[in-house]
């Protein structure tokens, strides 16, 4: 009888688990990890206890279960070199596969062994197809339970590094207060295969027919059993928590936080940008699911997997291909979370979908398999301007959609570099040299598959560098402007655009020279013509 519950309780876990492809195939099911965090500190760190206090106020991201231990925080003495060799030995000496195997198993001080958390994390993973097959099926419910047996082998433990943390002012950034620093990340899988699970179904499961010392010897052997961890690989990123002054221009318009909230906020950042990391990088960690329906698009995937406003996906076609006759993936194109849904409950069959909207690519029909793919919201493009104030620009955007909720919200630093001859009053070069910067935001519109048109609105400085013709001193002039247009942008790949653009620039107040002084005549007067619109045309790359 033993014999038999442990072949049903390996049989469930082995049926569970998707079968992957070995031709890179990507895989259609998808399943929440679970994550164990722990915090490596130094000896020698200043700031550990710091660090410690702040840790245990992380807010954990909702794409993963928490499987958080007692034991949270781990030491190293000073002059380890290798850092992964000591964390690896640290957690077997610390049995911590052991601990987590026991917390999915919800052990007992008496050894004895359940499923019902292994029950609970299965209902709540599984999807509206699980359920109406499940609901098609006699076991019902208890087939949706079982799910969570494919769950074990899908827990994960980071180890969080944070090192060379310095305030601004140690930095010698004058005009900012804060903390910058860096972080490790070590990641771990405990490998719960099959001899493992063998093991602990045979000698540490307690049965209801076995005697007290069979009991008591199962008990005690627990830890004793063989849990392997495979080190999965390593991530490391730096950290910037720092803020303009309120004496600065810049931060008399943000709401100021005092260096304590900036290293909460800081430490805060060493998880988040481990989580969006493994995301990008690794396909356990990649959220999958189809197509539910096209107009809109739409999928079943929301909050529960941390969706967020602009996020990536492909969207994945099966083909079959007659000479090796087999099935393959062919990517149809790539969409964005435009709305995110809130389906952070057990599923019932009728679960909301979030909105999607197509960047790129070919027609999209229902049932097609959508991947999370990550990218950095990154968008550098260089182009070239005619009209009266042109040149070339070179432009650095980034998305800002997943913080303020609005999709192809874009904020953008841009320069722009011209040179033109004037029939100015003054007595400067007759071939004038200018400058622009400018910060704006711009938002994208799809309209069609592969075209994007932008609107934006932008304020920024020119100036003038010359010297007179007369005198042969330097020159220096200043102005404001205000900048509003439109781009019409055109995929030859899905992450690189070329396009055209139409901006009118309209330079405003008083003009100023090097040191301050103001000019009683404006920039126009100075430069006959110098503003209005201008055409434009270059190539966009998205990172």
């Amino acid at each position: 009888m033993k014999k038999i519950y442990s072949l049903l309780l390996l049989g469930a876990f082995v049926l569970s688990v998707p079968i992957v492809n070995a031709q890179n195939k990507i895989p259609e099911e998808y399943d929440r990890s679970s994550i164990t965090w722990v915090l490596l500190v130094k000896d020698s760190e200043r700031l550990s206890q710091k660090q410690i206090d702040e840790f245990h106020k992380i807010a954990f991201s909702e794409k993963f279960y928490d499987n958080s231990l007692d034991y949270k925080v781990m030491r190293m003495p000073n002059g380890v070199k290798d850092v992964q060799s000591f964390v690896t030995k640290k957690l077997n000496e610390e049995k911590i596969a052991h601990k987590i195997i026991a917390k999915w198993y919800n052990r007992q001080d008496d050894g004895t062994l359940n499923q019902g958390l292994i029950h609970e994390r299965g209902m709540y993973n599984a999807i509206d197809e699980d359920v109406i097959k499940a609901s098609n099926s006699k076991r019902g419910n208890a087939e949706l339970e079982d799910y969570g047996n494919r769950l074990i082998n899908k827990s994960y433990i980071f180890v969080l590094d944070y090192y060379k943390i310095k305030t601004a002012k140690e930095l010698s950034k004058k005009d900012y207060h804060g903390w910058k620093g860096y972080h490790n990340s070590y990641l771990f899988q405990v490998d719960f295969n099959e001899d493992a699970q063998y093991t602990l179904y045979d000698n540490a499961w307690i049965y209801g027919d076995d005697t007290p010392e069979v009991k008591a010897k199962k008990r005690d052997s627990y830890f004793e059993l063989n849990f392997p961890l495979k080190f999965i690989g390593h991530k490391n990123g730096t950290l910037d928590a720092t803020q303009a002054n309120p004496s600065t221009t810049l931060g008399k318009f943000i709401k100021q936080k005092t260096n304590e909230e900036l290293f909460t906020e800081m430490i805060q950042k060493g998880h988040d940008n481990t989580v969006f990391l493994v995301s990008k990088d690794y396909e356990a960690f990649r959220v999958k699911t189809t197509l539910k329906s096209k107009k809109p698009l739409t999928a079943k995937i929301g909050k529960k997997e941390d969706l967020k406003v602009d996020q990536r996906f492909f969207v994945y076609e099966y083909r079959y291909n007659e000479k090796k006759n087999e099935t393959y993936q062919k990517r149809k194109g790539v969409v964005r979370v435009k709305k995110v849904a809130d389906n952070r409950q057990v599923a019932t069959g009728n679960s909301k979908a979030s909105n999607f909207y197509q960047t790129a690519g070919y027609s999209l029909d229902e049932g097609m398999l959508l991947q999370q793919r990550l990218d950095w919201g990154i968008l550098a493009y260089a182009g070239y301007e005619v009209g009266e104030i042109g040149g070339a620009n070179f432009q650095l955007a980034y998305r800002v959609g997943s913080q303020v909720g609005i999709p192809a919200l874009y904020a953008y630093g841009e320069l722009g570099i011209d040179s033109k001859p004037y029939n100015s009053n003054y007595s400067f070069d007759t071939d004038f040299a200018f400058a622009r910067y400018n910060v704006g935001l711009a938002k994208g519109f799809y309209f069609a598959k592969n075209f994007e048109l932008l609107v934006n609105g932008a304020y920024g400085i020119e100036n003038h560098t010359g010297s007179d013709m007369v005198t042969t001193d330097m020159v220096y002039l200043r102005t404001y402007f205000v900048k509003f247009g439109g781009t019409l942008a055109m995929n030859l790949l899905h992450n690189f655009q070329i396009f055209g653009s139409y901006n009118i620039y309209a330079p405003f107040g008083t003009v100023f020279d090097a040191n301050d002084k103001p000019y009683t005549q404006t920039w126009t007067d100075l430069f006959p013509g110098r503003s209005g619109g201008s055409l434009g045309f270059g190539a966009r790359v998205m990172f």
